[in-house]
């Protein structure tokens, strides 16, 4: 239903020129809730306003349905049948509103991307999860690869961090140091500061996404030996 190829979003301020979004490309079939997930900073929001027409992507094609919509109004998409929710909670009393979003996913057979921090609401709504980190998307896959086997370092830490029904601890894991500067990005892995896998790989460029299933991908220099590398994710 709606593809993403090599999509890129910079800006330009007082700072200097920030990247927001760099070379994302994903896609979105009919018929899937797909949820977007990542730290508070990491483009999440920028790139659905990439995909509603509030943004214009610096480079990089949009296709829904098969129709290039890189360049088409807010307007335009929403006639199309593109929406876009903003982020303030919604309440309904006695009705919980993710259940109102799949009944009408499935009764029109539309796609819903949704953007949480919430693992337990993208374990019971998602199909497909989609993790960003500094604007790039660092792995992709079903809700039970994603779960069952995160492969990138900054997804294993998140699942990490989460807390488990029935299981005490004295305090939660925390994934150390801060998401990088957009306005000075690193030339290598924006994760690499921050991570506790690290192999001699990384002090090479921006790692390739690695395909480690047909719905599993990851960007990551632990999977060059062994796995297929494909195009940027």
């Amino acid at each position: 239903m709606l593809e993403l190829e090599h999509i890129s979003f910079d800006v330009q301020d007082e700072k200097g020129q920030k990247e927001i979004i760099r070379d994302i490309s994903l896609t979105i079939p009919a018929g899937r809730f797909v949820a977007i997930t990542g730290p508070n900073g990491g483009g999440k929001s920028t790139l659905a306003k990439l995909i509603a027409g509030i943004e214009q992507p610096t480079a990089g094609r949009i296709l829904f349905n098969g129709e290039d919509i890189t360049h088409r109004s807010i307007t335009e998409r929403a006639h199309k049948g593109i929406s876009y929710a903003f982020q303030q909670p919604v309440r309904f009393k006695g009705i919980q509103v993710l259940d109102l979003l799949r009944n009408l996913k499935d009764k029109i057979n539309s796609s819903i991307m949704f953007i949480t921090h919430d693992l337990g609401v993208i374990a019971e709504m998602a199909d497909y999860v989609v993790v960003m980190y500094a604007g790039r998307v660092v792995e992709k896959g079903t809700v039970q690869e994603i779960f069952s086997n995160p492969a990138h370092p900054y997804t294993i830490g998140l699942m990490a961090s989460k807390p488990v029904v029935g299981k005490k601890v004295d305090k939660l894991y925390s994934i150390p140091g801060k998401v990088p500067n957009p306005i000075d990005m690193p030339n290598y892995c924006y994760f690499k500061d921050r991570c506790e896998m690290c192999v001699p790989g990384c002090e090479g460029e921006y790692p390739c996404q690695v395909q480690l299933s047909p719905t599993h991908f990851v960007s990551c220099y632990r999977y060059y030996d062994n796995k297929n590398q494909g195009g940027e994710g």
